[in-house]
């Protein structure tokens, strides 16, 4: 079963621009900031009354997506409602890990998730509104990375087939300043997409399928790809030393 984190991007029984408030949101998951409960706030990102803020939460709510967390000192934060089981795996349990140009590992949707949110927010030039549309774009893109079910899929609209080597490509040579245009396009369809993720990628292999296919007949290619395993070994390698290191001190500690 796929994660929340990944279904309400498709799910239809949410209106459009609720997902794209939702995906404001969930930049927030897993970080030590709260998203404070601001109607007004939100109403003045997106330019809506303060009343179709809160028809949106009501929506969100509803199917479980969205709750608010009261604290002791009057303050109400937003938080938002995933269901990780199925992906908050190790990377030792995937096969599949990807490297981003900046030498960030991928080793599950979760990492995928929170390296395009931070990503995506570098873009300080861009409104919220056209973050959220990246969003979206990113998280449907990241939800296929380690679903199998979409490998060695044969894309209709160019033959471009989707391989881990393929993903890898993509992954290390995204660019949101290339893909805006993209974005904008599947933006404007989005609320007659019936399956946004194979929309998503679809449009990802027509940006990069050509691109792609050239660099495999490039002589450096096969030689580019054994060093980025080297790397992915190197750093899962030092992160094993370091969690070996930690427990260790752990369990000095202890013993002291």
């Amino acid at each position: 079963m796929e994660a929340r984190q990944q279904r309400f991007m498709y799910d239809n029984r949410l209106s459009p621009m609720a997902r794209i408030y939702l995906a404001e949101i969930s930049k927030y998951y897993g970080t030590p900031i709260d998203c404070f409960d601001d109607d007004f706030y939100f109403s003045a990102i997106f330019k809506v009354s303060r009343r179709q803020i809160t028809n949106w939460k009501q929506e969100l709510k509803k199917y479980g997506y969205l709750k608010t967390v009261k604290f002791g000192d009057g303050r109400r934060c937003l938080e938002y409602c995933p269901d990780l089981q199925n992906q908050l795996i190790q990377g030792s349990q995937r096969k599949a890990i990807f490297l981003t140009s900046d030498r960030t590992l991928l080793r599950n949707t979760f990492e995928a998730l929170n390296y395009y949110n931070s990503y995506i927010d570098s873009f300080t030039q861009f409104s919220d509104r056209i973050k959220g549309y990246c969003r979206i774009f990113c998280h449907t893109f990241a939800n296929c990375l380690f679903d199998e079910q979409y490998y060695n899929m044969r894309m209709s609209v160019n033959g471009a087939v989707i391989s881990q080597e393929f993903l890898q490509y993509v992954v290390e040579h995204f660019s949101l300043q290339v893909a805006w245009k993209t974005i904008q396009s599947v933006m404007r369809k989005y609320s007659q997409i019936e399956h946004l993720t194979l929309y998503v990628l679809a449009s990802i292999s027509k940006l990069y399928w050509e691109e792609y296919n050239i660099a495999k007949g490039l002589k450096n290619f096969e030689q580019h790809r054994k060093e980025n395993d080297k790397i992915i070994q190197e750093l899962l390698d030092f992160e094993e030393f370091k969690q070996k290191k930690h427990l260790s001190k752990q369990t000095g500690g202890e013993n002291e």
